[in-house]
Order: structure tokens, then sequence, then C-alpha cells
């Protein structure tokens, strides 16, 4: 593994103006930080994680504070390849694609080499935004196919893989992914309490009885998909070999 090492400037910086820093750079320190968390922390999700008591915050707050106190940090060549990534795919989104206020800020960042450290947040949420897109389209060639699984209202056994689960703040809830042996994608809300009961690592491949509450596509990628609740686990076989 090439490491090097990630510089940090920051030029024009006064009492009304934060300065200003090198896209690459910031980009880099956001991955940096992400990889070294295990995930992006938004503002909303550090009540839940109780990081706040220990004084740790958002992705954004880490990186700025970074920029604050820096040190020399060495970073994975591949994380820099990353980051010229991320401006390549902003910078040449089409004004069909600026689907929000947020994506038209990133893709005017996107088209110098400078960025002023005001748009901190935005470079920031660059990374996670560019991550959800390229999983988004490998998800939506992967399951394309998926179909609705069972009759809404009617109770049935599922035997299914455990892909991922996600926090969502709004819900104060995991969202489970899960796909069927014919790669039909089922999901159900979980709370808090029930993720530590359950505790799945990726792959395993469960049998549960579940009630079938709703059918719905994919806002993002139109993918059916099924969602359940009222599950009672049978087995967790494991990982499958």
């Amino acid at each position: 593994m090439n490491i090097r090492t990630l510089t940090i400037t920051i030029s024009g910086k006064t009492d009304s103006n934060p300065g200003v820093t090198d896209l690459i750079q910031l980009l880099t320190r956001a991955i940096w930080q992400v990889e070294t968390d295990g995930e992006f922390i938004g503002n909303s999700n550090t009540g839940y994680r109780g990081d706040t008591a220990n004084g740790i915050k958002s992705t954004k707050d880490k990186v700025a504070h970074f920029y604050n106190n820096p040190i020399e940090l060495g970073v994975p060549e591949e994380m820099f390849d990353e980051a010229h990534r991320i401006v390549k795919h902003f910078r040449e989104l089409s004004v069909d694609e600026w689907t929000k206020d947020f994506i038209k800020e990133c893709y005017e960042i996107a088209q110098n080499p400078a960025v002023n450290m005001s748009k901190i947040g935005f470079v920031v949420a660059m990374v996670p935004t560019y991550r959800k897109k390229l999983e988004i389209d490998n998800h939506t060639k992967e399951f394309e196919d998926s179909d609705y699984v069972g009759v809404v209202g009617k109770r049935q056994n599922f035997f299914v893989k455990f892909l991922s689960k996600k926090y969502i703040a709004t819900n104060e809830s995991f969202l489970y992914t899960f796909m069927d042996r014919r790669k039909n994608i089922v999901k159900t809300w979980v709370n808090i309490d029930k993720d530590e009961a359950w505790n799945f690592q990726k792959s395993d491949c469960i049998d549960l009885d579940a009630f079938v509450r709703k059918h719905e596509a994919n806002k993002f990628n139109d993918i059916r998909e099924t969602y359940i609740n009222r599950i009672k686990i049978i087995v967790n076989k494991g990982i499958s070999t």
C-alpha cells in the first residue's frame, strides 16, 4: 500500500474569511475520516451514537478540527484516487442531474481546484453522496429483476440472506435489507433494542416467519421491494459456504 502525506494549507484566512484550501486534499481528509470511523456521521446521527457526550462529533466537525489543528497525516494513495473520482463525477454532471440545490452546489465546487472552507459541509458530504450513487447503480444492476414476495396482509416463511442495515435518524430505527434465493429484495424496520438482539453478520442466512406489510418500488431505482414486520426468527444459519 502506497502512503502519501496529506498536506494541509489554508490561504487568505482572516477574522471574516475562513480561507481557501485545496479541494482534493480536503476531500481526501474527509475520505480518511469516514474510513477511520467506519461510516459517515451526519449532524443528525451524533445523538443516537452517544458521541456528543464524549466530545466526538460529526464527520464535518472532525475534519474542520483537523484543519484548525493540523498534524502530519499519511493516507493511502487510493484515498487520493477516490477524491479525484469524486471531483470528476460532480464536475461532469449535466444540468438535468441537478436534482436539488445541494447537488448544484457540489457541481460548482468541483469546477475549481481550490475551495473556500465555508463550503466544508458540502465537500465532506460529497463523499457519502458519491458512494451512495455508486451503491445505487450497482444495486440496480444486481437486483433489477427483483420481484414482490408473498401476499400483502398475509404471514409466510422467508429464507433470506442479510445484506445490510442503515440507521435512519428521522425514524430512530435501522432499515434492514435482505434478499431471498431469487434475489428479491426484502426489507424491514428494526428498533435499536431488536438490532442489538439480532446481531446479524453480513451474508448470514436466516430462516424467518413474517407478516408481509407492503410491496413498494424503490423511489431511487424502481426496484421492487417487499416490506415485512412482526418477524419471528426461526434460525440463523450463519454465513453460507
